[in-house]
């Protein structure tokens, strides 16, 4: 029977998988890491050793460290068959291997001594933990393994509003209980979307008269929104800095 961990790792490759393929998908991630992550002088970055715990097989945060001139990046994640997924991707990104190294490991016991970096990442991964205590020894693992006077990057995705606080919790319980709407979620890609789009214009020109640009609305229902969609519903467990949504 698969961990909490094995599960979300399993359902972020999958929509990894299905992120580098979209253009568009990996065109806002990699530009969010070169140019909008961090508030402090990028400069503070060339030849520094950075580690990306919990990495994925995007690579986006990788390439953007990189693009700093650090000298080399450390990336660990659980199980083994993300390594060589993000290995082609940073090799179609004209990365070199010698800039980085991949290994298996897990945010709640990172296999690297103490101090041992300058930077440290560990993004988007702990609320998806299975318990606030292994938040919590996720966060200390990764606080142990960077250097004094270094940093330590952590992100837990927003919070508050009525979409965190009222439409994604009702929408990820309803995936669970409800067969048919976790298999439409799964199963979600922009062919499905964009049908219901045409339907909805051709419906709306018979009895209204009306006409809708189909190809607009198209370009804001692709693959990207399916993922995001996806990322939100899909993870066994999901935290968030005001509650827990299971």
């Amino acid at each position: 029977m698969e961990t909490n961990s094995e599960e979300t790792r399993k359902v972020y490759q999958s929509i990894h998988e299905k992120g580098v393929a979209d253009e568009q998908f990996v065109k806002r991630l990699h530009t969010r890491y070169k140019e909008r992550t961090y508030t402090f002088d990028k400069k503070w970055f060339v030849g520094k050793e950075c580690l990306d715990a919990g990495c994925g097989n995007l690579g986006s945060l990788i390439i953007g460290l990189l693009s700093l001139v650090v000298q080399k990046v450390y990336a660990v994640d659980i199980g083994s068959d993300w390594i060589e997924k993000l290995r082609n991707v940073l090799e179609k990104h004209n990365v070199l291997e010698s800039s980085y190294e991949l290994e298996q490991g897990d945010v709640r016991d990172i296999p690297y001594e103490d101090e041992r970096f300058d930077f440290v990442s560990i993004n988007g991964v702990l609320i998806h933990l299975s318990s606030m205590a292994e938040i919590i020894r996720g966060f200390s693992e990764g606080a142990r393994v960077c250097r004094k006077q270094g940093y330590f990057h952590t992100s837990y995705a927003s919070c508050g509003g009525v979409m965190q606080g009222v439409i994604f919790p009702a929408l990820r319980q309803y995936y669970k209980e409800n067969t048919e709407f976790r298999e439409f979620v799964d199963n979600l890609n922009p062919g499905i979307l964009h049908e219901a789009i045409n339907k909805i214009c051709a419906d709306t020109k018979k009895h209204t008269g009306e006409t809708f640009d189909s190809h607009q609305l198209k370009s804001l229902f692709g693959e990207e929104f399916c993922l995001f969609i996806k990322n939100y519903l899909q993870a066994p467990t999901c935290f968030r800095t005001y509650a827990r949504l299971n």
